[in-house]
């Protein structure tokens, strides 16, 4: 969320910037850049990369400044005096970025990721098939008409941030709330210019479009005042008033779901367990719930983490993790590889059916009505 709040504000100020030029909009896009960079170091290049469509717009108008324009051409190519700050304020953010406890991660944490094996499991990860995503594919029509049909300009940034931002959410599913949010912020002003070109013949139709000229002028006085800082708090505040009411219901539920998290099982391991000397095996999706009980793990949801190309380790714990329990290599090599003592897993999953047939090698210790834990028999480690 936080990131999502970043760049929205990123896109604000760099527009309030070129319309006013005030210093304390550069002050703000720079500690912006602070902040993701401690908070979400894995989306900080998507903060850099808002920078570009107005950079390649600034030097491509310096280009063309003294030569001659289509005044009919679609897309309005702007030269703006104060463009060329947004050079030092893009470079500024580049150098903010490192002042992070984590050193370099911010930069290098994305072209890891592509290289290492998470990118083809991690659902989020994957490209988007439009034929499947039905969200996508209408946003995209709804873009291409207001690109196509309509006789408004379109300035050279929003087309670059519009192509940029939609290959780039094609790509990989992760980057279609971004693409959402950039593509919103661009719409709304494509609709308050549309709205602003209204023209109305008062000779033909004046009779018939005088409740619609009423109604646009409506318009027209409130979206400046939507797509100020007044009109954006209260948007968000309609947008978290919604999010609690549909999610009363849950509010009322258990913290935590005992269907899908270990919380009973967790008691029982802290309490009948010396888990310094327990290596368990356990899911992807609940590793988080045991780091929170302090129970070391073998897996949780930070996939990166387990990826060679983060941690340096001679294992490669994440795809042995996938590749085990999709059964593409035998489960027994792991166990026996990392020198598991103890296993959690659900009571549904392939893997409890298979070691429920193995009784000799794998002793029940606990069963709920959704977990079950095994306790790996020494003479099976002795294998290796």
């Amino acid at each position: 969320m936080i990131t999502y709040i970043c760049l929205i504000l990123e896109i604000l100020f760099i527009d309030k910037f070129l319309e006013t030029g005030k210093r304390r909009y550069a002050v703000w896009l720079v500690l912006l850049s602070i902040l993701l960079a401690n908070t979400h170091a894995a989306l900080y290049p998507m903060y850099l990369i808002v920078f570009l469509p107005y950079i390649a717009e600034y030097l491509i108008a310096l280009v063309l400044k003294k030569k001659e324009r289509k005044k009919d051409s679609k897309i309005s190519i702007e030269y703006n005096k104060f463009a060329k700050w947004i050079v030092l304020i893009f470079v500024l953010c580049i150098f903010a970025g490192l002042l992070t406890p984590i050193k370099d991660i911010p930069y290098t944490y994305i072209v890891k990721s592509i290289q290492g094996n998470t990118m083809g499991f991690i659902a989020e990860h994957q490209p988007v098939v439009l034929i499947h995503d039905l969200k996508l594919l209408v946003l995209l029509i709804l873009i291409l008409g207001l690109l196509i049909f309509d006789k408004t300009k379109v300035k050279l940034r929003d087309m670059f941030m519009l192509i940029g931002m939609g290959i780039l959410s094609i790509i990989s599913y992760k980057q279609f709330p971004i693409f959402l949010i950039c593509t919103m912020c661009i719409i709304n002003k494509m609709i308050l210019l549309i709205i602003n070109n209204k023209k109305v013949d008062k000779n033909k139709e004046e009779i018939k479009l005088k409740k619609s000229k009423k109604f646009f002028n409506k318009i027209k006085q409130m979206f400046p005042k939507l797509l100020g800082i007044k009109g954006i708090i209260f948007i968000i505040l309609i947008i978290v008033i919604v999010f609690l009411l549909g999610y009363r219901d849950i509010v009322e539920q258990d913290y935590v779901d005992k269907q899908e998290y270990p919380v009973e099982a967790a008691k029982w391991i802290k309490n009948n367990i010396d888990i310094k000397d327990m290596r368990l095996f356990n899911d992807f999706n609940y590793g988080s719930y045991l780091l929170f009980e302090d129970i070391p793990v073998f897996i949780d949801g930070r996939a990166d983490v387990y990826d060679l190309k983060f941690n340096g380790n001679e294992n490669d714990t994440f795809l042995d993790y996938m590749l085990a329990t999709s059964l593409r290599i035998w489960y027994e090599d792991i166990i026996n590889n990392y020198s598991i003592t103890h296993i959690i897993t659900k009571s549904d999953s392939t893997l409890n059916m298979l070691l429920e047939k193995n009784e000799e090698n794998y002793k029940i210790l606990y069963r709920d009505m959704s977990f079950v834990i095994y306790k790996v028999e020494q003479k099976r480690l002795s294998l290796t």
